[in-house]
């Protein structure tokens, strides 16, 4: 009497779970591998282990990929992955289909958020997305040599990859304006800190920081090329700026600042690292509390305003083709900007994508053009290698004449 039969009927688990922002490389080099970055989500109660991710290049062969994961219900991770693109052999735009299946390829209840189509442009001459980093900094901050150190480490590292913008407050090499929108509007709680590409994460100067992200997180490649030039004459600068998308971009929004920023400031830093106890900086380790230098890459003025908004914004057309080149052109005046030597000055090129804000793109270039019959001295250590004017490579450590950019140049 207390024996009841039941009846019980088999039904297999609903399997559910999802694709989420899906992106791939923008731009790459022809015969280099595309790295996709998604997210898995598990919606269901069964959990999710090990599933696969189908891919195919323009329609081609599709190859199904392990990913090494396990997710409980409600849970989800982000993954990175490298799809080989040897398949590709012409320039042009590729188009990726994406689709996440369980490991036994079981059906999935919501298969349509389980797939995705990319498009990546692939390119044999991919232009360099630089790294610009805005820097605060102040002769009175004693910490602030470990971002003098970590310009100058990764200027000597990466050469035309990066850019860096040394941004003085409180000092007497400080730019008001340029200067409040480091501290005011991108946001500087502590002295020093810098700003990369204007992405709105404050971050830590250190060489050895800048260099992890340059290597691990930050894209090597832009689907915008940039060029700069100037020309100093009669207190002021004319500067035109090319920009070149790759591919076709039908709703731009694209803003241009220039920057002016000169090397060969004598001052005087605060060193907090001068006995060593602070640990290695650079070599600031074995100099004084005070240390009297010439300081480089110092902000001088940012055009039409840091920001380049308002009226007077320097804007590229709202539509751009690719391959096509837009100029824009710029007249500086530097009547009330403070410049000691307008030879030893750096014209700067920012491209700003203004739905987010941050630098899509940058370049930089030599602000005065010198003749081939002036030298003036450059400072400034490159990764690449310079030849002297009898055709040999200039011997590191020692000053070297060399011909750059059309002129006679002492470099160290």
């Amino acid at each position: 009497d207390n024996k009841t039969e039941v009846e019980l009927e088999y039904v297999e688990a609903l399997h559910d779970m999802s694709l989420l922002n899906p992106s791939v490389t923008t731009v790459s080099a022809l015969g280099q591998p595309l790295t996709l970055t998604f997210t898995v989500r598990n919606n269901h109660y069964v959990g999710v282990v090990n599933p696969r991710l189908a891919y195919s290049l323009n329609g081609g062969e599709v190859v199904k990929k392990a990913l090494s994961c396990t997710l409980a219900k409600d849970q989800e991770k982000e993954l990175s992955i490298a799809i080989p693109a040897k398949s590709i052999t012409e320039e042009g735009l590729v188009t990726i289909d994406l689709e996440l299946l369980w490991r036994d390829e079981a059906e999935d209840i919501t298969p349509a958020d389980n797939k995705a189509t990319l498009q990546s442009f692939i390119t044999s001459m991919p232009p360099n997305r630089r790294m610009v980093v805005e820097e605060a900094t102040g002769t009175w901050c004693g910490w602030c040599v470990r971002g003098i150190v970590g310009l100058r480490e990764m200027r000597k590292e990466y050469g035309d990859r990066f850019i860096g913008i040394a941004v003085h407050s409180k000092d007497e090499m400080a730019e008001v304006n340029y200067s409040n929108y480091v501290v005011e509007t991108l946001g500087v709680t502590g002295y020093p800190s810098c700003f990369v590409n204007r992405d709105g994460v404050q971050r830590n100067p250190n060489p050895l920081k800048l260099k992890e992200l340059m290597d691990t997180a930050f894209p090597p490649y832009s689907d915008i090329n940039v060029a700069v030039e100037g020309t100093y004459k009669d207190n002021g600068v004319d500067v035109t700026a090319s920009v070149t998308p790759l591919v076709d971009i039908p709703s731009a929004n694209y803003r241009v600042v220039f920057v002016i920023i000169e090397d060969g400031i004598h001052g005087v830093q605060f060193n907090y690292y001068y006995d060593g106890k602070s640990g290695e900086m650079g070599g600031f380790e074995k100099l004084p509390a005070n240390v009297e230098m010439d300081f480089v890459d110092v902000a001088r003025g940012a055009w039409p305003n840091p920001a380049g908004t308002g009226d007077s914004s320097v804007l590229l057309p709202s539509k751009l083709t690719g391959g096509q080149t837009e100029k824009v052109d710029y007249h500086i005046s530097l009547r009330n900007t403070e410049v000691q030597n307008i030879s030893k000055c750096h014209i700067i090129a920012l491209v700003i994508d203004g739905k987010t804000g941050a630098i899509s793109n940058a370049a930089e270039n030599w602000l005065y053009p010198v003749g081939v019959g002036t030298v003036i001295r450059d400072n400034r250590q490159q990764s690449t290698i310079e030849y002297n004017l009898a055709g040999q490579p200039a011997v590191k450590g020692a000053d070297s004449i060399i011909v750059k950019d059309g002129r006679k140049v002492i470099v160290k």
